[in-house]
């Protein structure tokens, strides 16, 4: 069996990992696609973290329920009004995304997501008392992290976000509702949240 060396294009054939034989990378971008897809069984969709300072949440893997094979058409996901906001697991940042955020990409694991994480849909109690509609979002998280690691999570990345009329999350933030999901659902966002 011969081995192809590929050098990977950021580097510039610079450093000695680069002489691995089995390391797949490629000078040409076109080329990382068609390998990717070669070595891929599944679509999975994905989007990039909105904070430019963050490199791990590049790409954030979004569940779906039943990813299709390669071989079969990408599904029309998401819809038009999806607009969840998501808080990016590495750099702690939460951003509103829509439909033009979403790309498919391939996988190897038919779950998506890599073992261990999840993603957990959160229900914040309004700063508005009278206003019956929660503040809702969507968190990326290691199913090891504890509770209050993970509130420091949803105080820092929920900055931003707002319920259905637009209010922002009570201080301190109270957690009304928590759900570990398979699929980010449709969600329409206010008109203050469209803006």
């Amino acid at each position: 069996m011969a081995w192809l060396k590929i050098t990977p294009w950021c580097t510039k054939g610079q450093f000695s990992l680069c002489d691995i034989p089995f390391f797949l990378a490629t000078r040409n971008p076109i080329s990382i696609l068609y390998i990717s897809a070669m070595l891929s069984e599944y679509w999975q969709p994905v989007t990039q973290c909105k904070n430019p300072e963050c490199f791990s949440g590049k790409p954030t893997f979004l569940p779906f329920p039943n990813l299709p094979t390669m071989n079969e058409a990408q599904p029309e996901w998401p819809v038009e009004d999806w607009k969840p906001f998501l808080i990016c697991m590495h750099c702690g940042r939460g951003y509103s995304y829509s439909k033009d955020d979403v790309e498919w990409s391939g996988a190897n694991n038919k779950h998506g997501l890599r073992e261990n994480h999840l993603i957990q849909f959160v229900e914040l109690a309004c700063a508005e008392r009278s206003c019956s509609h929660s503040v809702k979002v969507y968190l990326r998280i290691d199913d090891t992290i504890s509770e209050k690691d993970r509130n420091k999570l949803l105080e820092t990345g929920s900055k931003g976000s707002s319920c259905e009329a637009g209010h922002a999350p009570a201080k301190p933030l109270r957690v009304t509702r928590s759900l570990n999901v398979s699929a980010i659902r449709r969600f329409r966002p206010s008109a203050a949240q469209a803006k």
